[in-house]
């Protein structure tokens, strides 16, 4: 078992949200660059827009997304090491919760499930790239990702190797099977499409 380290009608209906957003970047994401919110902590004020189902619409809505994308990647902030979203403190949601928290209320829920996939998506990718593919490497723990931290690395590698870790794993994999084919559009959010749709 893993330990918990310390650090735990579619109609845009509302306005514009103005609030104050915390690192400026640009990461490389499947087909295309995903770019963080542009000087993001200086308080600059940006405007978000919300459907009704408090969905964030628009290019600021997706930079928003990837900004939690580059706080979710972020070792430092959010370990790899957590056996499951759940296990991640909830001093480190509020901490990411508390940087965009001028955005409505009812954002909040959507805001976690949105970390909760993406820090899921980047630990599967990275066992699946680093780890799933070169297991049988004897200098595995040398070739640490970029985005791990050396001392996570070791601690992952070492309990994606025990039975319970590989039970999960065929379990998931099942599980998969059962779920059908991938949406195919891309990074675009179902909210957006409804709203270019309901708009054009």
């Amino acid at each position: 078992m893993m330990r918990s380290r310390l650090f735990r009608s579619l109609k845009p209906t509302l306005p514009p949200i103005d609030f104050s957003a915390p690192e400026t970047s640009t990461k490389k994401c499947g087909g295309g660059s995903v770019k963080g919110i542009h000087r993001w902590g200086t308080g600059t004020k940006l405007k978000v827009m919300f459907d009704n189902d408090f969905q964030p619409l628009g290019d600021e809505g997706n930079r928003l997304k990837g900004q939690l994308g580059t706080m979710l990647r972020n070792p430092h902030r959010v370990p790899l090491t957590y056996l499951d979203w759940n296990s991640v403190p909830e001093e480190i949601k509020s901490a990411i919760w508390k940087e965009i928290e001028d955005c409505p209320a009812e954002f909040q829920p959507i805001a976690m499930r949105s970390c909760n996939k993406i820090w899921k998506d980047h630990k599967g990718k990275t066992k699946v790239k680093y780890y799933t593919k070169h297991d049988e490497d004897p200098n595995i723990l040398l070739k640490v990702p970029k985005r791990v931290l050396p001392d996570h690395w070791k601690e992952l590698v070492s309990y994606w190797r025990t039975k319970d870790a590989k039970l999960i794993a065929t379990r998931n994999s099942k599980n998969q099977e059962w779920r059908g084919p991938h949406h195919r559009t891309g990074r675009t959010h179902f909210s957006q499409i409804r709203h270019e749709v309901l708009h054009s």
